[in-house]
Parts: C-alpha cells; structure tokens; sequence
C-alpha cells in the first residue's frame, strides 16, 4: 500500500490540471518539519474570543515599547496604549491618518510616529501626545528611522529624506539629502544594521553615518542595488533580513546586499493579482513559529512564508455561511517579549488577538486547513482501481473554548477534471490524545487522482495515508 505525498512542498506554478508532480498547496496548514503537519497559530484571547477591543475602526501599527512592557497601538488614527491584562487606554491630543500603516521610531522614552502625516510624539510617561512643534519637521512623513541619535523621516512622494538635530528629535533644520541614483520615487526607508535602506521604485539605496556634524549622512558607494517595488508596506524585518515584494511582483528575501527570489514556487500566484501596491508584510514569531506573512487586500489573499524550511503556505479566513476563503484577519503583528506574547491586529475592526497553537478558531470561527496533493498515478498511466484508502490521524485535544468534535474530510478528483466529488466525513469524537485511523472502500478507478482533506475542530491532523490499488488490464 503506497503512501500519499502529503509531504511534499507546494508548488503552484503550473497548470490546475494535467499536472502529475506539484502539490497545489497547504492552506491554514503549517509545515513545522516534514513529518507532521499542523493548524497554524488561532487568534483568540479571553471569554469574547478577543485580547482587547480598542475601536470599530482596523488595525494600521502595533509596536513594542520596549522598556515599558506595553504596547502602542494604532486604530482609527488614534493612539492607545495596551497593557499585558489587554486594558486600552486611548492617548489624547492628536490623531495622523486611518487606514495607512504606522512607521515607528523609539528614542528610549518618547516614540514617533507618522504615516504621510505630520510627525506623532508620545512620551511614553504622558497620557497626551503632541506633534513636533518645530515648523521644519516635515509634515507629510510617511517612514522614520533612527540612526546614531538621528530621527530621520523619508517625505511622502518624493525621493528626498529629512533629519533632526544630533540627539534632539525636536529640532528640525529643514535639511535633507535626495535619494537619487536612480529617477525612481523613494517608496520606504528602514534604519537597521548601522545603515539606512531607502528602497525605490526600481533600486535599493544604502545610506550611513558619514562621521560629519555638517553633513552627516552618505551614500555607500557600491551598493545599489537594481531591485525595486511598488509595494512599501510589504517591506518587513526578519531576523537579519528584509523581505518583500519587488517590482517584478516576486518575493525577495534582502540578506546584507545580496537579493534572493524566494518565492519561484508560488510566482504564478503573485502574478495572478490585479495589483501588489496594497501589500502588507510582517513578521509572524509566535511560539517558536516564525514566518514572513503578507496579504494583499483588495485580492483577499494571505501568503505565509518559513524561511527556515523554505516552506510556502497560503493563510485565509473561512466564511462557513458561504463556504469560501478570504484573506487572514490578521492585518499586523508584533511579538511583545515581557508579555511572551505575539498580538495580532484586525484587518476589520480595532480588536486584537493571541496568537497561539491553543486555538484552533479565529476569533471563536473555525479554522479549515486544507492540504491538497499532486496528482498521483503510481507511476502508470493504465486504469487501476482504488480498493482501499486508510487514513491515520493524529488527535489532539480540543482547542480552548472547543466543545464540538473535530472532524476531518477528504475528497477526491480524478483525470483532470476540475470538479471535487461530494466530501466525506470522519467525526474524531470529543475526547482525548489518541491515534485513530479511518478506512475507504471501492473509491472507483482512474488514471491518476488528487485527494484534498481538509480539518476542522480540535487540532487533529492527517499524518499518514495509504492506498490499495489493483491494476485494471
């Protein structure tokens, strides 16, 4: 009885038919080695299946306060400050912009902050907040970063960034350097590593610490890079990389100077959208899991990369009214490590979640993973019939807040064709750590099959599955 490839990477760049080698995807499944596969990380919280409720209005920053042990929390173009037991107290005085990603820049006891907006800042002690009152600041800053005591802030559709005074954030001279070895639009800028990365719409920039009072910031020669894109907010940290996505509409991993196209499995997806200019990437790092997520909003898509295994997945939101994906209702993240907690923000409202292996719904709906395999054919293609298919099936426990029995089910496509044949269903019961295995006869011929299985409940995953097949002469 061979086994079914159910370990294989995913691979979407080739026809949805015809194919007799690529996986066409995991999806809500995370591959943490290539053994088991698991749910991804639910999104939950206390009794209301929430971490805390800030307003009606979608999550655009969450960020670390690092010396603090809170959180600052953008919604609504209000700032809040959200404590370890989930209490949001809102920070007064002025608001920036609703819907458009913060930038954040933290000088020890006061923060920045701006998305095309004026310059936001919060001393962390006070419960009112302020723009720079200095009349040179920019007022139209749409990324900061801080470098060697310096607050500087790239201006909104330009290629020009400003800076303030050494060691003073609140004194501007109105001064600034362009961006411009290339006629491209300065798209974000990121302080890491001792430099400046201004990446523009065809190349990437790096900048640093001249060593000059009076002019303190130059180009590093030699290190432009001939790589663009189109897509600011899908630029994000991870570990000691950037990662995002390029001009090309491929998904580049920035390790020092050298860019690396990860993303050749899924390609045909990324080329597939109407437009990328929307995306929005973060850095997922929740129990030892860590990924690059990026969703495109108006496709409604979400994307999951782990660049340790170098493992691609797609992560949705399942509507069970409708019986169809959307992208993941995680909008931003950031892991805050006094809590020991990764948070995740709404894409929709002003709620925010834990993110965690306990949960196997999102926000008390149900997560649906879903593995579908390469089309198999044993390696003939004459008619053989499939007299036995036995599953094995790894049961957990049910999630927090479970109380229905998971359940797991399969359905199968044959020859090409595009159709799934109805689902079949296996209830795992409510209770307990077992092994539990699951048998199928007579499930017809073909000349080659796919199989999906897709999981809902408690965390219960496929982990083996065989088939008896009899060749037809």
């Amino acid at each position: 009885m061979p086994d079914l490839p159910l370990n294989q990477k995913p691979y979407t760049n080739v026809p949805d038919i015809g194919n007799t080698v690529a996986i066409q995807g995991f999806i809500d499944a995370d591959k943490d080695d290539f053994m088991n596969n698991t749910f991804r990380h639910g999104l939950g919280g206390n009794t209301n299946n929430y971490f805390a409720n800030i307003s009606s209005k979608k999550i655009d920053g969450i960020f670390d306060i690092i010396n603090y042990g809170f959180a600052a929390v953008f919604s609504g173009g209000r700032l809040y400050k959200v404590t370890e037991d989930g209490t949001a107290t809102e920070i007064t005085g002025v608001t920036i912009n609703t819907g458009i990603m913060v930038s954040f820049a933290d000088f020890g006891d006061v923060g920045f902050f701006c998305n095309n907006s004026a310059i936001l800042k919060w001393t962390y002690a006070d419960s009112t907040c302020s723009f720079i009152a200095d009349t040179d600041a920019p007022t139209d800053a749409i990324f900061l970063g801080f470098l060697n005591q310096y607050l500087i802030a790239l201006k909104a559709n330009s290629q020009r960034f400003e800076f303030a005074d050494v060691g003073d954030p609140d004194k501007w001279l109105g001064e600034g350097y362009i961006a411009e070895s290339r006629p491209d639009l300065a798209v974000c800028l990121f302080s890491a590593f001792g430099e400046i990365l201004i990446p523009g719409t065809k190349t990437l920039e790096n900048w640093a610490d001249s060593g000059d009072p009076t002019s303190p910031f130059q180009r590093i020669p030699g290190t432009i890079t001939e790589r663009g894109s189109l897509s600011p907010y899908s630029f994000a940290q991870v570990d000691n990389s950037y990662f995002f996505i390029d001009s090309d509409r491929r998904v580049i991993r920035l390790a020092g100077r050298d860019p690396q196209v990860i993303s050749n499995p899924f390609d045909n997806e990324f080329q597939s959208l109407s437009s990328v200019a929307d995306a929005i990437g973060f850095h997922f790092n929740a129990e030892g899991s860590t990924k690059y997520v990026i969703t495109f909003p108006d496709a409604q898509k979400t994307f999951a990369y782990d660049y340790k295994l170098d493992f691609w997945s797609e992560w949705s939101y399942w509507n069970h009214t409708t019986g169809t994906r959307s992208d993941y209702i995680g909008r931003t993240g950031c892991f805050i490590p006094k809590w020991n907690k990764y948070i995740v923000g709404s894409n929709a409202t002003g709620k925010l979640y834990i993110a965690s292996r306990e949960y196997s719904k999102d926000e008390g709906t149900d997560i649906i993973p879903e593995i579908i395999t390469s089309r198999v054919d044993w390696g003939s293609q004459n008619r053989k019939a499939s007299s036995k298919l036995r599953i094995k099936i790894e049961r957990g426990t049910n999630g927090v807040l479970d109380t229905d029995a998971p359940k797991i089910y399969f359905a199968k496509r044959d020859d090409g064709k595009k159709q799934w044949s109805r689902d079949r269903e296996i209830d795992l019961g409510i209770a307990g750590d077992t092994y539990s295995y699951a048998t199928f006869r007579q499930l017809g011929t073909y000349r080659d099959r796919q199989y999906r299985f897709r999981m809902q409940g408690a965390i219960s995953t496929i982990s083996r599955a065989t088939e008896e097949i009899e060749a037809i002469t």
